[in-house]
């Protein structure tokens, strides 16, 4: 009899058992180094662009927006410099309640991650996918940053040769018909 922690009495060295056994647990690992050296692969490779999005009047207007902010923040190596140039195309809700600067929260985070990448990324900005999100209002009304619209994701590429998928840049499209604005850049 053997207790659950126990091998077998026939799983002994030299055993057909145990050369099963030991062959078994060699090939597991043949196969997760295989796989882990495949993901490796995918990952650093560079993905081409996608150049047959169809674009509509606002998604060029949207384009256009992506680019200024991207130049904007390529243009500046200080981070507060380049965050009041980036103001012009940047949603209110963005910005402190002074709409001087960006709000604090977004300059410590989402817009310091998008000024260290963004020089990974073409500019002109290549799109390679478009998303409707379904976003009808953005803000909030005690700091005048309330608007009505909707928003649109639109998936940028890297440069060549710089490993990595593209990144979203969403931007809203106001109601009242105003120029779009972007709304999060956090994962460039």
């Amino acid at each position: 009899m053997t207790l659950s922690h126990e091998r077998p009495v026939y799983w002994k060295p030299g055993s057909i058992a145990f050369l099963e056994d030991t062959m078994h647990s060699q090939t597991i690992v043949r196969i997760q180094i295989l796989v882990a050296t495949a993901m490796i692969c995918l990952a650093t490779t560079p993905m081409p662009a996608q150049t047959s999005v169809t674009m509509d009047a606002d998604d060029r207007r949207a384009v256009e927006v992506i680019n200024a902010f991207m130049q904007a923040t390529t243009a500046n190596a200080d981070l507060q410099a380049a965050a009041i140039a980036v103001l012009p195309f940047v949603h209110s809700s963005l910005m402190n309640r002074d709409r001087n600067n960006l709000g604090q929260d977004e300059l410590n985070y989402q817009f310091k991650k998008a000024h260290s990448n963004a020089g990974f990324y073409r500019i002109p900005v290549v799109v390679t996918r478009i998303q409707q999100l379904n976003t009808s209002e953005i803000g909030h009304p005690s700091v005048g940053t309330y608007e009505r619209g909707r928003e649109r994701k639109y998936w940028v590429a890297k440069r060549e040769g710089v490993a990595g998928l593209p990144a979203p840049i969403v931007v809203f499209f106001p109601e009242s018909g105003g120029d779009p604005k972007i709304s999060y850049v956090g994962s460039l």
